[in-house]
C-alpha cells in the first residue's frame, strides 16, 4: 500500500522505469551520485569503508562509486568517465603513500573540470592539512580523523543533495555512526 509514501517513491513504484531506461538507471536518478577517488592500499580501504558508511548517514547518497566496483572485463576508463559525468560531488582520499601519484592527480583534475572546485573534496588521511604541499592545496582540505573537520565535509555533501537532511538530524546520524 502506498498511502503515505512520498510522491517520488510512489511514482517510481507505480510507474516503473521510463521507456528505454532500466530500473537501475531510473532508481539511481533519484539519488545523489558521489565519485570516490583513491590510489594505493590504504586509500583504497578507506574509500571502500567511506562508500559503505556515507549512505548510513545521508541516505540520498546511495551507491557511491569507487573504481573497485568495476567488473572484470569491463572497459574501466569509459566506466570512470561515465561515473564522473553522473557524479554531483567527488571525494579524494590522500595519504602519505599516494600524495604524488599521477593517477590520483589525473582523477582530481577531471573532477575539478567536470564538477567545479566547490564539489571536489580532498580528505587527508595520514597527513595534516598544514603538511600537505601537493596540487590539491587550492581546494578545501579535510582531515579524516578530525571529527569536526570531517563533519564539515559531510555537511557540505548533505547541502549538495536535492533533499538535504536538517542539520540537527544530520549531526545526530553522524555522531551515532562516527565511531563505526
Amino acid at each position: 500500500h502506498l498511502a503515505g509514501a512520498s510522491a517520488p517513491l510512489a511514482d517510481l513504484r507505480m510507474a516503473g522505469p521510463r521507456r528505454g531506461a532500466t530500473y537501475r538507471q531510473e532508481y539511481m536518478l533519484r539519488f545523489m551520485r558521489i565519485f570516490i577517488s583513491w590510489s594505493k592500499p590504504l586509500s583504497k580501504s578507506i574509500a571502500e569503508a567511506f562508500a559503505a558508511w556515507l549512505p548510513t548517514v545521508i541516505q540520498e547518497c546511495r551507491d557511491p562509486f569507487v573504481s573497485t566496483d568495476i567488473s572484470k572485463g569491463e572497459a574501466w576508463f569509459s566506466t570512470i568517465v561515465d561515473e564522473l559525468s553522473e557524479a554531483s560531488i567527488g571525494v579524494v582520499f590522500v595519504t602519505a603513500e599516494n600524495k604524488s601519484e599521477p593517477w590520483l592527480h589525473f582523477e582530481c583534475g577531471a573532477m575539478v573540470k567536470k564538477l567545479d572546485r566547490q564539489k571536489v573534496c580532498p580528505v587527508m588521511v595520514d597527513i595534516k592539512k598544514t603538511d600537505y604541499e601537493g596540487p590539491l592545496t587550492n581546494l578545501q582540505l579535510t582531515e579524516m580523523f578530525d571529527k569536526e573537520d570531517f563533519f564539515g565535509l559531510v555537511k557540505s555533501i548533505n547541502l549538495a543533495c536535492d533533499h538535504p537532511l536538517d542539520e540537527v538530524v544530520l549531526r545526530e546520524a553522524f555522531d551515532i555512526r562516527w565511531d563505526r
